[in-house]
């Protein structure tokens, strides 16, 4: 899926952020379009400005305004079929992020497994966690723990695999992990279905 263009209408879903000013009908949101999106699902003022929305857009006919109900990047895909992208959320420390509502858990590293060599069970409906560390890696995240009982970060995760052997440079920042991993993983990933 490219960025939408600010003329494309086609597709009705959209980010957007809630914007100071509202209106009678609704709270108003910029998503990118010439026209803001009156917000119309949620009651008045409920969500706090610079708030991010994922919008579902409908423009009535006979109306130059536009509409957006609230929806999820879940429901996207379901109803349309797009992939809307992955969450990020922050946690205090490692042990709040993982837990039994995931099937696999995988730990990325520079010290971990080649991804070559890495074996992922087949399983419909599989829910995967990919932990990324910050600049001093998991180890340091498993270390300053106080939850986590190991020494080893790899008895922590089913996978503890580096997705770049061979990298080249000293580091690699989380930003850029990101993308790469998911490419890597994706071959993996592709033979589950």
């Amino acid at each position: 899926m490219h960025h939408l263009r600010a003329t494309d209408i086609d597709l009705p879903y959209r980010e957007g952020i809630v914007l100071e000013k509202s209106s009678k009908k609704g709270q108003k949101c910029f998503v990118g379009l010439e026209r803001d999106v009156t917000l119309i699902n949620c009651e008045q003022n409920l969500i706090p400005p610079n708030t991010r929305v994922t919008l579902k857009i409908e423009e009535p006919e006979g109306s130059k305004k536009l509409k957006g109900y609230l929806t999820s990047p879940k429901q996207i895909r379901e109803e349309a079929g797009i992939y809307w992208g992955y969450s990020v959320r922050i946690a205090k420390c490692l042990s709040e992020v993982i837990n039994s509502s995931y099937d696999f858990v995988i730990g990325t590293s520079e010290r971990g497994t080649p991804i070559e060599e890495i074996n992922i069970p087949k399983k419909e409906g599989c829910k995967i966690l990919i932990v990324f560390g910050g600049l001093n890696g998991l180890e340091s995240a498993i270390e300053s723990d106080p939850n986590i009982n190991l020494n080893n970060p790899k008895d922590y995760f089913e996978n503890y695999f580096n997705c770049l052997p061979d990298q080249g440079s000293r580091i690699i920042r989380t930003e850029e992990a990101i993308p790469i991993c998911l490419t890597a993983l994706k071959y993996k990933l592709n033979c589950l279905i």
